[in-house]
């Protein structure tokens, strides 16, 4: 579910650790740039990863005859020459199951900057196809952008099961 071992992530280490030293500088100019390129560059690590399918959205997909397996699918896939039947996004949902801003934090709070300790944050990064009711009710136990340190905790809780 997270970055796998084998890929490198070696240069994205290497821009987020340039982020994090530009706003370590206390200037706001930089930092009103380099706040949101960070965030930007936590969130594409998404490319990295493989998505997990709750059970549910698995059902959901099959039931809708969308190919494949969710998997198999990003972000851009939901709308892009309608493979996954989902006009305006109202079915799935794109789910950071270890939120963007949560890692943020995490990496803000690095001391001292350490590569290893960047890069050991950013393989954190998971994703998982959800239905939009599964996300609606880990946002109202909480869990939109803060998770336990295991954020399948916050899943169990919510019922959602992943394949």
């Amino acid at each position: 579910m997270s970055i796998n071992a084998g890929i490198d992530i070696s240069h994205q280490v290497d821009v987020i650790y340039s982020l994090l030293n530009i706003l370590r500088k206390n200037n706001p100019a930089l930092a009103k740039w380099a706040n949101p390129v960070l965030k930007l560059a936590c969130r594409k690590l998404e490319v990295f990863a493989v998505p997990s399918v709750s059970v549910e959205a698995a059902n959901r997909a099959a039931g809708d005859g969308v190919p494949g397996d969710l998997s198999d699918y990003c972000w851009e896939d939901q709308v892009k020459d309608k493979k996954m039947r989902d006009k305006g996004r109202k079915i799935f949902h794109w789910d950071h199951v270890y939120p963007v801003s949560q890692m943020v934090q995490a990496l803000k709070g690095i001391n001292p900057l350490d590569k290893s300790e960047i890069e050991r944050v950013a393989r954190l990064t998971a994703v998982a196809w959800i239905l939009k009711c599964e996300n609606t009710v880990l946002d109202l136990k909480g869990y939109r952008s803060n998770r336990p340190s295991d954020p399948l905790e916050a899943y169990k809780e919510c019922g959602i099961e992943l394949v």
